[in-house]
């Protein structure tokens, strides 16, 4: 199957024989459209590219031999190859097609083999001419080498051309043939097909597709004494453009020899005719671009003009001192504004070191006395700058006198509120990166959970995997929990009466020591309780203070790491208007650096993987949405007690109270 993409046209009054015709090329891989007149083909490839067309010579209306003459007219129309196929196959006929216009001549007699070889290389000459580039002269005298082993047969033909003005070189055997080819420029090739040595097909194949010395491409006309169908397929697929028996009327030979240089000087001068249109179209497009370039040129020009004008009035004008320095430090240019600040004429400065010394990476501040001994403070930002093919330095100058003064206060006044400010930022922007990660991570993490549990129910404690799955567990609730501090810290809690209810912190505390109970008998841990039996119920949302309560005792717990009689205490006592609850621990306390940091979020004293750094953050912002207060005192090497004090009821206009947390800080 041909992968090129060539497009027959068909000219033929019978549908039958062109449907025939048809069938046979497009089983080839060729594209055809057929036209049943002339005049309707004319049409066809006025808006359509052909690379070849078949045509019959006897049509209805315009006949064949005229529709070649008009195709061969058409500067569009002329370099496409005509085919002219029709039922008369003597030599007359064939003269009057060649002679009409036509490239090529096939009789419909013709084998379906032998034709379909024949228009294969006819479109391979046509692809490779079309993309040769033509170096030669238009008009010139054809140079013809005929190649025979037959002296008499060369002597016939030489005879034969002089009359034609041809040039026509011989040889006598193949390898001579190849010798002069690469030694002279020749339009056209006959080729015998039997000789001694060498014979025609092997001559064929080295030459064909090649071009002579001027970058022509070779024609081949292959001649034998017998018109064989097996040696012309051979002949067409080795790469002959023709093939004629040397038994047809000498005629028959010029005729096609004529076609295929007539073809030729087609070819050739509608290259020399593009490349004249694109000599023109270059040279239109040259002038028009340097027109555009001259005036691109003059635009820029007025631009820059334009630009310097603008720079200096804005250099002059600017409120600001303006000095530019080379890169030795000498003055090059100074405005009007750096002289009242400099309080030196430019007349007397540029051309000289800049009286200041400064740093020419940093922005710095100078001092400069003034007659009546008063001061101003000139604050100088360095910018380098390109300054022709070097560089400078461009120095931006600030009367800051005032701002100093100003700056002063507003740093002592800075000052004050400066903890307080970063702590609203710490807390504003982690909350919103918590609520976040919380509420990505709480879903899957709650459906490991089921799946862990669901999964213990059904394993025997007996199976390896058993005690893998509790480990996994455990690891689960854990990832749980900081869930949970991370969803409680980034939200603020409403006292608008949702989720409040009355509990007691009593049975909060005994719930978290149930909790921990394992871990309290573990580590030998003494909790002593000393709670008041009277002690009220609070309005709280009961699972808020217990996770405060989880993490002070936790906390307690991890204290007392490295202490041998390890003790917690739980106090609590009550007023007519609050509940407070003190728990205390003698383990290694907090040192008093530390003190202003605990309860910032992510801070921990613990070892990497033992704490996340929330539970103090978490707690003292429950403590706050329930209107109450948390404070602590410790002793480093003694021990801890932190104060929990809640209101009994919330009061729903006051709202939260906040409240900062000191080391002095006592309830």
């Amino acid at each position: 199957m041909q992968t090129d993409n060539h497009r027959i046209l068909i000219v033929e009054d019978s549908e039958t024989q062109a449907v025939f015709l048809a069938s046979i090329l497009e089983n080839k891989g060729w594209q055809t459209h057929w036209c049943s007149t002339a005049e309707k083909a004319l049409e066809s490839i006025s808006g359509e590219r052909y690379s070849l067309i078949i045509v019959d010579y006897h049509l209805p209306g315009m006949n064949g031999d005229q529709f070649c003459r008009t195709v061969k007219m058409g500067i569009n129309t002329r370099s496409i190859p005509v085919l002219m196929f029709t039922i008369e196959g003597g030599p007359e006929s064939q003269n009057a097609a060649l002679e009409s216009g036509a490239d090529f001549f096939a009789s419909k007699e013709t084998d379906n083999d032998l034709l379909v070889a024949k228009i294969s290389s006819i479109l391979t000459q046509s692809r490779n001419v079309e993309l040769m580039e033509n170096n030669l002269a238009l008009f010139h005298r054809s140079r013809i080498l005929a190649v025979d082993d037959s002296p008499t047969f060369l002597a016939f033909l030489e005879e034969s051309f002089k009359v034609d003005g041809i040039i026509l070189d011989t040889a006598e055997n193949g390898e001579k043939a190849l010798k002069m080819i690469a030694a002279k420029d020749y339009d056209c090739i006959l080729l015998d097909l039997v000789m001694p040595g060498m014979d025609g097909i092997d001559v064929c194949r080295k030459i064909a597709g090649k071009t002579n010395l001027e970058n022509q491409l070779l024609f081949i006309m292959m001649l034998t004494a017998h018109e064989d169908k097996k040696e012309m397929m051979r002949s067409l697929e080795a790469g002959a453009d023709d093939f004629v028996g040397k038994s047809n009327d000498i005629s028959i030979i010029k005729s096609r020899l004529s076609a295929l240089l007539r073809r030729r000087y087609i070819q050739l001068d509608n290259q020399r005719i593009w490349r004249k249109l694109k000599e023109n179209e270059l040279k239109a497009e040259r002038a028009r671009i340097e027109k555009e370039a001259a005036e691109e040129k003059a635009k820029i020009a007025q631009r820059l003009n334009d630009s310097e004008e603008r720079f200096e009035k804005i250099f002059e004008n600017n409120s600001d001192g303006v000095v530019i320095l080379d890169q030795a430090g000498k003055l090059l240019m100074m405005n009007a504004s750096a002289e009242r600040y400099l309080g030196k004429k430019r007349i007397n400065l540029v051309g000289k070191p800049f009286p200041y010394g400064i740093d020419s990476n940093k922005a710095s501040s100078i001092e400069i006395g003034n007659p009546d001994e008063t001061y101003k403070i000139v604050e100088i930002h360095p910018v380098e700058i390109p300054w022709g093919e070097s560089h400078a330095y461009l120095l931006s100058m600030h009367n800051v006198t005032e701002r100093e003064l100003q700056l002063k206060k507003a740093m002592d006044e800075l000052t004050a509120s400066q903890y307080q400010l970063i702590e609203a930022e710490k807390l504003g922007a982690l909350g919103v990166f918590t609520a976040g990660i919380a509420h990505e991570l709480n879903n899957p993490m709650m459906g490991m959970l089921n799946y862990t549990q669901y999964s213990l129910k059904h394993v025997p404690e007996s199976n390896k995997a058993f005690g893998v799955l509790q480990d996994m567990e455990r690891e689960t609730k854990r990832c749980i929990g900081i869930v949970r501090n991370l969803l409680t810290f980034s939200r603020m809690d409403k006292t608008d009466g949702e989720g409040f209810e009355m509990v007691n912190c009593s049975t909060l505390i005994d719930r978290v020591l149930n909790l921990l109970m394992y871990r309290i008998e573990k580590e030998n841990v003494t909790v002593v309780r000393s709670d008041n039996d009277r002690i009220p119920e609070i309005e709280a949302r009961p699972g808020n203070l217990q996770q405060v309560f989880l993490n002070l005792i936790g906390n307690a717990l991890d204290a007392l790491s490295e202490v041998k009689d390890k003790k917690i205490g739980i106090h609590t006592t009550c007023s007519d208007e609050s509940v407070r609850i003190e728990i205390a621990d003698n383990g290694s306390g907090i040192k008093k650096e530390l003190s202003t940091s605990i309860f910032n979020p992510f801070f921990s004293t613990k070892p990497v993987g033992k704490g996340t750094g929330l539970g103090l953050s978490v707690s003292r912002n429950i403590i706050q949405a329930h209107q109450g207060k948390i404070a602590f005192q410790s002793t480093p090497g003694t021990g801890t007690t932190f104060q929990v004090e809640l209101p009994r009821k919330i009061n729903r206009i006051k709202g939260n109270a906040p409240f900062n947390v000191t080391f002095q800080d006592k309830l």
